[in-house]
């Protein structure tokens, strides 16, 4: 399924408001982030899994945010992305490692197949690179989405 696709099915919609949930989401990521780091520490791999799994999640829903665009599709988010961003070699790079955490996500919340320390040290690796890069890419001042909403209101 394509970028146009999921937009015609609904799973990715224009949305004014979307660029105003971005620290909301950024939030959200590092906080998932945090606990995923923290349950290592118990060497609970599934959770540390999931918990990354979701941060990583929100740090890509905040650039389809930045772009205009919500979602109701994890798949489609990836798809949004890879349309948006398509000159963005290292986003695409990252997106595809995000595609395979998510199939593998899949498989631990709904086929009881489970997750190692290898995965969850793998993981918590990329959510790192997956983070330093949004981070740096969605440098907006809160005045840049001031202007945005402003700009939205036409």
């Amino acid at each position: 399924m394509s970028f146009e696709s999921c937009k015609k099915q609904g799973l990715i919609k224009p949305n004014p408001n979307a660029k105003n949930r971005i620290d909301t989401e950024l939030n959200s990521a590092n906080k998932f982030f945090n606990s995923a780091k923290n349950i290592m520490n118990i060497s609970e791999f599934d959770l540390v899994f999931l918990s990354s799994y979701n941060s990583c999640f929100h740090f890509l829903r905040a650039l389809l945010y930045k772009n205009g665009f919500v979602e109701k599709s994890h798949y489609c988010l990836v798809e949004a992305l890879k349309s948006l961003y398509s000159k963005e070699k290292r986003l695409l790079s990252l997106l595809g490692e995000f595609d395979m955490l998510r199939r593998s996500r899949h498989d631990i919340q709904y086929r009881g197949i489970f997750s190692d320390k290898k995965e969850a040290k793998y993981i918590l690796e990329f959510n790192e690179k997956l983070k330093v890069y949004v981070e740096k890419n969605l440098r907006l001042k809160k005045s840049d989405i001031k202007n945005n909403k402003n700009n939205t209101k036409r």
